[in-house]
């Protein structure tokens, strides 16, 4: 079996489970041959996912993939507000910052991911930067679609939640949500 496949990697935990045909144990950080985030020690001020590190990573993915720099800071802050400060299940197995479904042949997904209160898969992701290409690429496609303003300078928490509203599947409003990202801002 070639290794270009994701690996999971033990860091902490004693729950048993198998990817790829590969043994892992408890909450891991997956790594590919191409991009590696290996990680021994998330205590490790280096560490990837120290959160000032996953901040960053975001902030720089999202600057890669052409968002302005208020958009870069409201992703951060809706990483935060998506994933509890970082400290969700979903983001610790699945590398999902925003709390993304699993789409079959999505282009930053790797496969199934934990599965949601409302019985389908969140999104697995091989890294945090896969995780912000695929909230920047939706973006775009809603720019396209004339959902999303061409000038994203323009959005702060308040646009930018009323913006995400019509997309979600649960009861909390855009209101909510606004004062959610700016506890993070």
């Amino acid at each position: 079996m070639a290794i270009d496949r994701t690996i999971a990697l033990k860091l902490i935990g004693l729950s048993v489970a198998v990817f790829g045909g590969i043994q892992a144990y408890g909450f891991y950080v997956k790594s590919k041959k191409e991009n590696s985030l290996n990680v021994d020690n998330t205590n490790n001020p280096d560490s990837p996912f120290m959160p000032a590190n996953i901040e960053t990573t975001i902030r720089d993915t999202a600057a890669q993939m052409g968002m302005p720099t208020n958009m870069q800071y409201l992703l951060v802050a809706q990483a935060k507000f998506e994933t509890a400060n970082f400290t969700s299940n979903v983001f610790k197995t699945n590398n999902n910052l925003y709390g993304y479904k699993r789409v079959a042949g999505a282009k930053y997904q790797i496969g199934l991911g934990l599965i949601s209160p409302e019985g389908n898969n969140y999104a697995d992701y091989a890294t945090l930067e896969d995780s912000v290409k695929e909230v920047c690429a939706w973006i775009r496609r809603r720019q396209n679609e004339g959902k999303f303003p061409a000038d994203l300078t323009t959005l702060n928490a308040d646009s930018y939640a009323a913006l995400l509203k019509p997309t979600w599947k649960f009861g909390i409003t855009a209101e909510s949500y606004a004062n959610g990202l700016k506890r993070y801002l």
